[in-house]
């Protein structure tokens, strides 16, 4: 498909524009490497925007020193009484589901009990491969005093780390960007779900895993540490990903089921993935417990709803919040922080789709797990 690049052009032109005019920078915009490097443009697209803007006055250079800012009287000043807290999500609160709908809605209610304003942005244009020209255009809609990057990928995250913007994360963050983040700990969880799955006699389990996210290499790893970590012989533990779309996991589910020698464990990242797996299993004539364990990673009320009930982790949402707000306190108050990850250990919820597997009794029945711990 062929780029418009004028239409690119002029969306560069614009984004510095609205920059200059509300004010985020004083006499002088950045150099050019600074520019192509924020707005991910090349030098041709850039220099030709900012001809476009020098032909309208806007901007003039300055052979030796830089480029000048015109008639400042345009600029716009808003100032906010209170701080403005922005939570950036890639899908919007009616499709992320209702456990991180609730969160989003009590992190918003206890940002406004400490008097921050608080906005809330979704976008799938904001986590894309190449998101640095939505970014930048949502960066220079109005100063944000901290943002929250809510299940964000690497690449937002090093996007605001490497212009040092006041930020926290809420999800999975990777070793190298130092970010504050706080959540629930992915790792400890999954790697408690493979032990317990191991303990109660389960010799070939399989976690079910979401493509490509920072919070399934993470599962993943706490997964097969645990698949291996308590010395039984024979186990076989795999990890099976699948896109986003329902079809890409039913696909997936059923490739699991129609296996010639079946899994005895399942593990789901998400509850809805759960769902997938116990209507595929009913449709296959495999029932939920007596031919399959399965445990989701995560809770959502309706789980407690099924037959039999899910064996889940419920993750305490409080707690959470209560982390977020502290850690956005800090930020705003340019306070140093020194724990940065403030992770949170999820409660393991036993459930009625969890039982013995076919190695527990020729074993001693050394049931389950225990509590979940970083151990």
């Amino acid at each position: 498909m062929k780029i418009n690049r004028t239409s690119l052009i002029d969306q560069t032109a614009a984004v510095i524009d609205d920059a200059i005019q509300r004010g985020i920078w004083k006499k002088w915009i950045p150099s050019e490497h600074q520019l192509c490097d924020q707005l991910g443009v090349s030098r041709g697209t850039l220099r030709s925007a900012l001809q476009k803007l020098k032909d309208q006055s806007v901007i003039e250079a300055i052979r030796g020193k830089g480029t000048l800012i015109l008639n400042t009287s345009r600029i716009k000043r808003k100032k906010l009484s209170n701080p403005l807290v922005c939570i950036l999500l890639q899908e919007t609160l009616g499709e992320i589901g209702l456990s991180t709908t609730l969160l989003i809605e009590e992190l918003h209610s206890n940002l406004n009990k400490l008097h921050y304003e608080v906005r809330i942005v979704s976008g799938k244009k904001y986590f894309t491969k190449n998101p640095y020209m939505a970014l930048s255009q949502l960066l220079n809609r109005e100063r944000i005093d901290c943002w929250i990057l809510a299940h964000s990928n690497s690449i937002v995250q090093r996007w605001f780390k490497d212009r040092d913007l006041p930020c926290v994360v809420l999800g999975a963050s990777p070793p190298d960007i130092d970010l504050p983040r706080c959540h629930t700990d992915v790792m400890a969880s999954s790697r408690h779900a493979a032990q317990t799955l191991v303990r109660m006699g389960h010799r070939f389990i399989i976690l079910l895993n979401h493509q490509g996210t920072l919070k399934s290499a993470e599962e993943k790893s706490g997964f097969l540490e645990g698949a291996h970590s308590l010395g039984y012989k024979g186990i076989i533990a795999s990890v099976l990903e699948h896109g986003h779309s329902p079809e890409s996991i039913n696909h997936r589910i059923k490739s699991i089921f129609r296996r010639r020698i079946r899994p005895t464990g399942l593990i789901v990242s998400h509850p809805y993935f759960y769902l997938s797996a116990s209507s595929i299993a009913h449709e296959m004539n495999i029932r939920i417990s007596q031919d399959l364990s399965i445990i989701s990673m995560s809770f959502d009320s309706y789980l407690s709803y099924l037959s039999p009930n899910a064996a889940c982790y419920d993750w305490n949402t409080s707690r959470i919040v209560k982390g977020l707000v502290n850690l956005v306190s800090k930020v705003i108050k340019r306070e140093i922080i020194s724990r940065r990850k403030a992770d949170i250990i999820p409660e393991f919820v036993p459930g009625g789709s969890l039982s013995y597997g076919p190695y527990y009794e020729s074993e001693g029945g050394l049931g389950c797990g225990g509590p979940v711990n970083n151990g």
